[in-house]
């Protein structure tokens, strides 16, 4: 079974990302990328993407790891033409530093919102469309 599930939303143009809790950013975030840009580069129009990782418990090495893929390098994750607005669904304060970290020039200003719950995100994402 994998560490993760995405799934378009049949209602709207809204990506969802669900980590478990055995999803680990330094052994599954390779994976978890790979497959988002697959869906990504697909997309007839761009998408706002809710992660919900509110079961990932990260260490300061994994946000930096997350945050230089996201943000930096060949191909940025979060800098994808079919991204519209990306959503972070967690309480861990680690993840949320990482957030304010990305809104910095090093990582391309990325801004990504942050909300504690699913519902909240889910909202958000709705009105964003």
């Amino acid at each position: 079974m994998a560490n993760f599930t995405f799934q378009t939303l049949s209602d709207a143009p809204i990506l969802l990302f669900t980590a478990n809790a055995d999803y680990h950013i330094a052994t599954d975030l390779p994976y978890s990328t790979k497959e988002l840009l697959q869906i990504l580069d697909k997309q007839p129009q761009p998408v706002v993407y809710v992660l919900n990782l509110l079961n990932v418990l990260p260490s300061v090495d994994e946000v930096m790891v997350a945050a230089t893929t996201v943000g930096r390098g060949d191909k940025p994750t979060y800098h994808h033409p079919n991204l519209k607005k990306v959503i972070l669904v967690t309480v861990d304060e680690l993840l949320i530093a990482g957030l304010k970290g990305l809104e910095s020039t090093v990582f391309g200003s990325l801004h990504v919102y942050h909300f504690p719950t699913l519902e909240a995100a889910l909202e958000d994402a709705y009105a964003s469309v």
